[in-house]
Order: structure tokens, then C-alpha cells, then sequence
């Protein structure tokens, strides 16, 4: 009895952020499918607000998190392809680890995009984890949606501009890399696709290349490369 009210609290509570939240996104040309927000652009990249609940084990207090990602269909394939089905819905991980944000937010909108969500369902929820007392602060519901605002308003739609295209996001990734989940080479791996899928072959074969040689010592991991540049032509 005491598990379902507590998921009952947690559900009522999320739906609470993400409906408050709503308007805002839907106003900025985002859809809504459960807890998730597309928004397409013209030059055809899903731009992606997922809303999620966590909780791992019953002494920790369950976390609230808001990703956000790019999905560039042809750095997510490894070809180039950039075909979408356009009833199709995606999530956060249906992008690549190098086009979501995660790591040390705070510095680009004020706030980190994980909050711990106050719902009375751990008496002392630092017991087991001391050390995570000076980061991790309680908070209602309400305190919630107005640091997500705060997001939205002060660097996360800017985010989203500056990914709007393919060409803003070969221009603009180093800029974010270090608060992206995955900011090391794979990227010069998956802008190699973008730029095959834009027709720059020469700087496509070029970053390709130059990737390969630094990863050809990971068997596993070259003779996928290897059936790469088949497909693709490099």
C-alpha cells in the first residue's frame, strides 16, 4: 500500500510539472505525446524535450530530469540517409549520446536539468548518501516548474536555435561540447555522416578517416567502421 501511494504522489506530481510546462513548449511549436515534446525543423532534425522520473533505490528521493537532444537522422544511422517517418515520436535515446545535453548545465541556464523531487517519500533521504546533501535539494512540485521556466527562458530555446539545421550544428557543437553526454571523438565520426548527407564528400572522407585511425587498434569497433565506409562510400 505504501509503494502504490508513493508512485501515485510521484505521478501526480509529474504530471503536474510537465502539464505547467506545456503551454510554454506548445506555444515554441513542440507536440506532446505522453511526457515527451517534438519539434521538427525544415531542415528536417527532431528537436527533443523528454520529461522523466528516476529512482533507483527506495532510500534516494526521486529525481525529476529534463533531456534535451537533436536527432540528425544520418549521424544517428551511420549513413546518409535523412529519411524520417513523419508519424514517428522520439525520445532522448533515440538521439546520439553527442547531441544531448547533460553535464554541468548549471553554467548555461543557472540550473542543472535534475531536480530532486520532494514527495515525503524518504524520511532522510541523504542517510545512505551523505555526501549528496550539498547538491541534491528537496523540492516541491512548483519549485520545480519555476527553475524549468527559468531553463526554457535563459538558454534552452537558444540551444535549440542553435541547432535548428545541420549547418548550425556542424557550426555550434564545439561550442556545447563539454555539456554533452558524449563530447570526445565520436562526434568527429557522426559529423562525418552529416556532411555525406550534405553532399561536402571531401570533408565527409576527411573527419572519417582521421576517426578510424585513432580507433582501428578496437577490433570490434573497426570492423564496424569498415562496414561504414562501404556503405558510404569512403
Amino acid at each position: 500500500m505504501e509503494k502504490s501511494e508513493t508512485q501515485k504522489k510521484t505521478s501526480q506530481a509529474a504530471n503536474a510539472i510537465v502539464q505547467a510546462i506545456k503551454p510554454l513548449l506548445i506555444d515554441a511549436g513542440f507536440v506532446k505525446k505522453g511526457m515527451v515534446f517534438n519539434r521538427k525543423t525544415a531542415d528536417g532534425l527532431t528537436q527533443i524535450v523528454e520529461f522523466r522520473r528516476y529512482k533507483k533505490y527506495w532510500c534516494e528521493p526521486t529525481m525529476f530530469i529534463v533531456d534535451l537532444a537533436i536527432r540528425v537522422p544520418e549521424a544517428e544511422r551511420r549513413n546518409f540517409d535523412i529519411s524520417e517517418n513523419e508519424t514517428e515520436f522520439f525520445k532522448g535515446n533515440h538521439c546520439s549520446s553527442s547531441l544531448r545535453l547533460e553535464n554541468d548545465t548549471k553554467k548555461l541556464f543557472g540550473y542543472d536539468l535534475m531536480f530532486c523531487l520532494d514527495i515525503g517519500d524518504v524520511k532522510d533521504p541523504f542517510y545512505w548518501f551523505p555526501h549528496a546533501k550539498q547538491y541534491r535539494q528537496e523540492l516541491t512540485a512548483e519549485e520545480i516548474i519555476s527553475r524549468i521556466i527559468h531553463v526554457f527562458n535563459n538558454g534552452a530555446m537558444k540551444f535549440f536555435d542553435d541547432f535548428s539545421s545541420r549547418d548550425k550544428v556542424l557550426e555550434n557543437w564545439e561550442r556545447y561540447r563539454k555539456f554533452l553526454m558524449m563530447g570526445g571523438d565520436l562526434w568527429q565520426l557522426e559529423a562525418s555522416f552529416i556532411y555525406g548527407a550534405k553532399g561536402e564528400m571531401d570533408k565527409a572522407k576527411k573527419m572519417f578517416w582521421d576517426y578510424y585511425k585513432k580507433n582501428k587498434s578496437n577490433k570490434g569497433h573497426r570492423e564496424l567502421l569498415d562496414g561504414y565506409a562501404k556503405e558510404c562510400g569512403f
